[in-house]
């Protein structure tokens, strides 16, 4: 199955990023200036929100083409009945009467008596998740792709584990100062590439299963 344009857009970025800063030459020794440093930094960090960016369009770009079938064709995707699933809302049961018996209750009764309007609703609790989310460790990854049909079982156990060790680098570098982090722990520009590259190759087994959710749509 070919990889997605946003998954090739993903590979240009880290590419480009790659380029622009880390060392066109790396040191046999792993020695780095004070600048090499800062940019390897800078490079995990943006390399992070890469990511975080491709998940989060992905899985949005799924739910809006899961709504727009539903919309004109009337079909019930996968993606819309595990939006409804985990969208943390109650499954009540229809009510005793198609119209509200009280004016007050007007406001509220579409949500209660029409499929369209409920998933609606998932639809925009979804988008502020998307909206809301800040990282790719695994609470990020399974917030994200549980609601738009994925199972736990498709998803790669290294990977995610990978995911979250990276998000959790970023956090790392990202909320302490410069010497505070140069002083505790070293970053090695050739080691962050190669943990990058893999990280990227292996995010091409998500991008399988999005392609997949978009067969049925």
């Amino acid at each position: 199955m070919p990889f997605s344009d946003r998954y090739k857009i993903l590979k240009r970025q880290i590419r480009r990023l790659r380029r622009d800063l880390l060392p066109g030459r790396f040191n046999a020794g792993g020695r780095y200036s004070r600048e090499e440093i800062t940019k390897t930094i800078a490079y995990r960090v943006l390399v992070h929100a890469e990511i975080e960016a491709y998940l989060e369009d992905r899985a949005w770009g799924i739910v809006l083409k899961a709504k727009r079938a539903w919309e004109e064709k009337s079909t019930l995707s996968k993606t819309v009945l595990t939006l409804i699933a985990f969208s943390g809302r109650l499954m009540e049961k229809p009510p005793n009467t198609m119209h509200p018996e009280q004016l007050s209750q007007a406001g509220q009764w579409e949500e209660r008596v029409k499929v369209s309007k409920k998933i609606d609703i998932a639809v925009n609790d979804f988008y502020r998740v998307v909206e809301g989310n800040h990282g790719i460790k695994e609470e990020n990854v399974v917030n994200l792709l549980l609601p738009i049909g994925v199972e736990c079982d498709e998803l790669d156990s290294v990977l995610v584990a990978d995911l979250n060790s990276y998000g959790e680098s970023r956090g790392l570098v990202a909320h302490k100062a410069f010497q505070t982090y140069s002083v505790t722990q070293q970053i090695d520009p050739k080691e962050e590439m190669k943990k990058v590259n893999s990280l990227i190759d292996n995010l091409a087994s998500i991008d399988v299963i999005f392609e997949k959710l978009l067969i049925g749509l």
